[in-house]
């Protein structure tokens, strides 16, 4: 997994404003936090203790004030100039406060700049100064809780569950306000410039967020997911921000997806009268389902006389060599084949239908939240015609009404997901004829996702 995790413990905010270098040296800010500063200056390379004069014009400091400081690093630039990076030295409280004030200010005028209405820019800027300042915070607190080795982790997990969770909910609350996807896509952007120096400490939200494959939810992610183990040390607060991503309603509901899928495959498989079975999972990922599933000794035997012909089909090259060097050793009875294809491409080339052949059982675990209405639709309709008669199309969805469980993905991880509910997929499940299939709506065990299964008649 290639990912920097985040070793800052403060938001840093980029911006400018004048600065001297006591007695009479001119500096410009190029970005400030509550621990330090970096600036660009003329002159020779400073000494290691400097002192900074500040005036931090939107606070409610209006005076130049006297900070010491300490050069940690320097770097020539053209024109003779240095940029320094110094943290501050012995803040007395006040003027600490002076500077959060300073840069939580900053960050809630950078993230209403774009709205028009005055009552809703009060809202988004109070979202910040308050909601956002609280639970960083917090954040700083139990930082320094676990320092001293106050909290039981099971304390530490259920404090940073609650004051995460009621900020999502404030966040959900703002989003609903403000009702437009240009100014929330901003309004999201300035929100993890300012909680990413605590949830990107987890190596697995900073593994969402950055996208290492180029897309959300890769095999890599969704292979931590299922295993459920932290990857961040023991005892670190990137271990419970882990903890808490993998306890997520969206991670648990993730892992009872794959379950249930689970279990209407060994079903099928069980209960057919057929002689060979086809299996194709599109966007199979890791095809986690699949190689439990055919860990299974007892079901082995159990459709030892059957042929089993399973089709995996993936854009990620690597997620299928992982699949298929994980499915290796199965017994002959059991084939496996990997497409490494598009799926934005299969419905639009009549050659995909031979290429990909008839099955009996065709499913998608979650690609779909992803999918534009058209294009969803054409992929419904050419996988309907890929199925037998008799056979069974899967398509698993978050139910758009209960919509905290995407909350943490969207906020922390930028995943945007389209939203659609049961009579969405219903709706569209029409076009391919109601006289065609026979339907039926499941779900997994935590409600969160359902599954529409049609099977063609």
């Amino acid at each position: 997994m290639q990912t920097q995790i985040d070793k800052r413990n403060s938001p840093r905010i980029a911006i400018n404003f004048p600065l001297k270098l006591f007695p009479d040296v001119e500096a410009s800010v190029v970005d400030i936090s509550e621990t330090g500063i970096r600036f660009d200056c003329k002159g020779p390379v400073l000494a290691e203790d400097i002192s900074l004069l500040m005036n931090l014009a939107s606070s409610k400091c209006q005076k130049f004030e006297k900070v010491p400081a300490k050069v940690i690093w320097h770097k020539s630039l053209p024109e003779n100039k240095l940029q320094c990076g110094a943290r501050f030295s012995l803040l007395d409280k006040n003027y600490f406060s002076q500077i959060r004030d300073f840069i939580f200010a900053s960050f809630a005028k950078k993230a209403s700049a774009s709205i028009k209405d005055k009552d809703l820019k009060i809202k988004v800027e109070e979202f910040f100064n308050k909601s956002v300042r609280q639970y960083h915070a917090c954040f700083s607190e139990l930082v320094m809780e676990i320092e001293r080795g106050r909290f039981l982790p099971e304390d530490i997990e259920k404090k940073l569950t609650t004051f995460t969770n009621e900020l999502l909910l404030k966040a959900e609350a703002l989003a609903k306000m403000v009702n437009n996807d240009i100014d929330m896509k901003k309004i999201k952007a300035v929100f993890r410039q300012v909680i990413g120096c605590w949830v990107y400490k987890s190596p697995i939200v900073k593994m969402a967020y950055d996208r290492p494959r180029g897309y959300p939810g890769d095999f890599e992610l969704f292979e931590i997911i299922y295993k459920n183990k932290p990857l961040a040390g023991n005892k670190s607060i990137g271990y419970y921000c882990d903890k808490y991503f993998l306890n997520s309603d969206y991670a648990m509901a993730a892992r009872a997806r794959k379950n249930r899928m689970k279990n209407i495959l060994q079903d099928l498989l069980e209960n057919s009268n057929l002689s060979t079975i086809k299996l194709l999972n599109i966007a199979c990922g890791p095809s986690r389902e699949i190689r439990e599933l055919f860990s299974d000794k007892l079901l082995l035997s159990e459709i030892s006389e059957k042929k089993v012909i399973f089709t995996g089909l993936d854009n990620d090259k690597d997620a299928l060599e992982f699949s298929k060097s994980a499915l290796d050793n199965l017994p002959p009875n059991i084939k496996t084949r990997f497409l490494h294809e598009n799926v934005l491409d299969i419905f639009r080339d009549p050659k995909y239908y031979d290429l990909i052949g008839k099955q009996d059982i065709i499913y998608i675990l979650g690609l779909t939240e992803y999918l534009p209405e058209r294009i969803f639709r054409k992929l419904l309709n050419f996988l309907f015609q890929l199925l037998n008669d008799k056979g069974m199309l899967v398509v698993t969805y978050k139910d758009k009404d209960i919509t905290f469980p995407s909350l943490a993905p969207e906020w922390f991880c930028d995943w945007n997901f389209i939203k659609r509910g049961k009579e969405d997929l219903i709706d569209a499940a029409k076009e391919l004829g109601t006289d065609k299939y026979s339907l039926k709506i499941e779900r997994e065990g935590t409600g969160t996702i359902f599954f529409l299964i049609l099977t063609k008649i």
